[in-house]
């Protein structure tokens, strides 16, 4: 067996060590003969990558690790590319978060109004990067954890020829508390997942063969979530009414003047808090004793974030045809959506990719919500593509997290001359 490159492109991220965990946890069974990493912040690279190199040595493998400041000569040749960047940086991020404080509504790095700041200043970059692996590594996966990850990876499964799969955490962490709560392995469950990206619903559980159904969801969620899961108390009568447990994220809808007054009050923002964590991780990565991912990284978020990625990786590697839930082109798999348009759901993972699991919404809630914030995804991708100053604001008018004429302008006004993004 020839063995796998692996190109990481944001590799001076405080979540590599992570990655690098997940990889080395797989190494058995993904046969890796090159990891190569990349990103535009020498001095973070430098640090990452020498943290990552005692990390393989204690773990007693020989995986040649490589750094790269130049793109194609990251990925020339790899069979897998990661990519998890942050254009704007934390900054950035603190910037989008701040703006929707100001303009009273939700201030969050990947929904709402930040997360329409977020896209529009990535995607240009990432179709950009597009063009160099279709150059230099045209046979590799894009495996894309870039944020929002929906919407990033719609953006390249239409204007590029690379192949992509979307990941995020969000599904594998409901599978992990899920089980947690069931006291089952989650192993022997397999969710019945409907939705797009931070907005996705578990209809029901599956054990063997056996399905749970959700339809007492008030009294598992109820009991489950406010001592696990941070504002997801939602009321009973409406959880009854859903009849699904909700993605964590799915609170910024439901609960929404609860999370606004939330933030209102919130001394800091989440980005100001993980910009505070990053400098320890930092520190701690630049200590030449050091050679394990610390605790402190759990804080930074991204709970199960190497193990997805190693996870759909090994399964197009070993040909394993197994269930998980990604972001893909819905290609018929779920009706009243479009072949192009990215969702959130259950996939058949193989040497050919990831082809997503047929299935129908029999919940017209559930249909209304993503059709409607998938109507606010579609305009985001042409407003960043075609740096269209209208569709950018039809854009906001159609996100049910901002829906106001007045602040979309605001909105647009704000990031346009902050990020020079030169819309037209």
């Amino acid at each position: 067996m020839r063995g796998i490159k692996i190109a990481v492109i944001g590799a001076g991220s405080t979540y590599t060590p992570e990655l690098i965990d997940g990889l080395l946890e797989r190494n058995n069974v993904l046969n890796i003969r090159e990891i190569s990493f990349f990103d535009t912040d020498s001095r973070r690279l430098d640090i990452l990558y020498n943290f990552s190199l005692r990390m393989i040595a204690a773990s007693g493998q020989n995986i040649p690790l490589t750094r790269h400041s130049v793109l194609k000569d990251a990925v020339s040749g790899a069979d897998f590319i990661i990519n998890q960047i942050r254009v704007g940086l934390q900054r950035g991020r603190i910037f989008d978060e701040k703006m929707g404080k100001s303009l009273g509504i939700i201030g969050q790095e990947t929904t709402g109004a930040g997360g329409f700041s977020k896209a529009m200043r990535t995607i240009p970059v990432v179709l950009e990067q597009c063009r160099v692996y279709e150059k230099y590594a045209k046979n590799a996966f894009l495996i894309n954890f870039t944020n929002p990850s929906g919407i990033i990876t719609e953006a390249i499964t239409r204007f590029s020829r690379i192949r992509c799969i979307g990941l995020c955490n969000i599904p594998i962490n409901l599978k992990m508390d899920i089980a947690a709560y069931l006291k089952v392995s989650p192993d022997h469950i397999e969710l019945d997942y409907i939705g797009l990206n931070h907005l996705g619903w578990v209809r029901g559980i599956k054990t063997g063969n056996k399905v749970l159904k959700l339809d007492n969801i008030s009294k598992t969620v109820s009991d489950f979530s406010p001592k696990n899961i941070p504002d997801m108390d939602y009321p009973s009568d409406m959880l009854s009414a859903v009849g699904s447990f909700p993605g964590y994220y799915l609170r910024y809808f439901y609960l929404n003047r609860k999370m606004l007054e939330k933030q209102r009050k919130a001394g800091l923002t989440r980005g100001e808090e993980v910009l505070k964590i990053e400098k320890k991780l930092l520190k701690i990565y630049s200590d030449k004793r050091t050679d394990s991912k610390p605790a402190l990284l759990s804080k930074r978020g991204g709970a199960y974030y190497s193990r997805v990625a190693a996870s759909v990786i090994d399964s197009v590697v070993n040909n394993r045809g197994d269930i998980q839930v990604v972001n893909v082109p819905n290609r018929g798999a779920v009706g009243g959506f479009e072949n192009e348009e990215v969702l959130e759901i259950p996939a058949v993972i193989s040497s050919r990719g990831a082809l997503p699991v047929k299935t129908t919404i029999d919940n017209i809630h559930f249909y209304s919500l993503m059709r409607m914030v998938k109507g606010y995804e579609r305009l985001t991708i042409e407003a960043a593509t075609e740096k269209s100053y209208k569709k950018a604001l039809l854009a906001l008018m159609t996100n049910p997290l901002v829906m106001d004429a007045e602040v979309a302008v605001k909105v647009v006004n704000m990031i346009n001359k902050r990020f020079s993004l030169g819309l037209k």
